[in-house]
This record gives C-alpha cells, sequence and structure tokens, in this order.
C-alpha cells in the first residue's frame, strides 16, 4: 500500500504540473500515458513511465473525477473499488 501512495503522489505532481503547463488535465482518452509523453516542454516527459500499481495493474485515471479535477485509483489486490 506505501508504495501504491507513493506512485500516486508522483503522478499527482506530474498531473498538476500538466495542469500549469496546459491549462487543463489530460482527457480520459490521454490518460495517463500523456505525462509519459515526449514533448518540446518536456523532452524526457513528465514521468519516465507509467508504472502499474503494486498488484501489476494499471491505475486508473478519470477525468473528471467525482469530487475533484480528476480522480487516480488503485484497484489493489482485489482489482474492485472500495477496498481497503
Amino acid at each position: 500500500q506505501n508504495v501504491a501512495k507513493i506512485e500516486i503522489g508522483k503522478l499527482v505532481q506530474a498531473l498538476d504540473t500538466f495542469y500549469s503547463t496546459y491549462d487543463r488535465y489530460p482527457t480520459n482518452d490521454e490518460g495517463i500515458t500523456i505525462l509519459a509523453a515526449k514533448t518540446d516542454e518536456f523532452p524526457d516527459g513528465l514521468i519516465s513511465f507509467v508504472p502499474d500499481d503494486p498488484w501489476g495493474n494499471p491505475y486508473e485515471y478519470r477525468c473528471p473525477g467525482l469530487e475533484e479535477p480528476f480522480d487516480l485509483i488503485c484497484l489493489g489486490a482485489d482489482k474492485r473499488e472500495g477496498g481497503s
């Protein structure tokens, strides 16, 4: 769980940098994979690669989020929302 929290923190930081640069968050179609894309502004990407969660599943990104501008979700070992 600690690894997932650290990775989510890094992804959130990259999403906030994306927002600061482009005045928007990535679309659902772009997803968080766009954070690793090489651009003129970020020749190495905002992150070097998009990690899977510690259980081997992709992090889920939704924009807009339910209560925030975006949701970044780790489903965990049971691969379901709402776990502990």
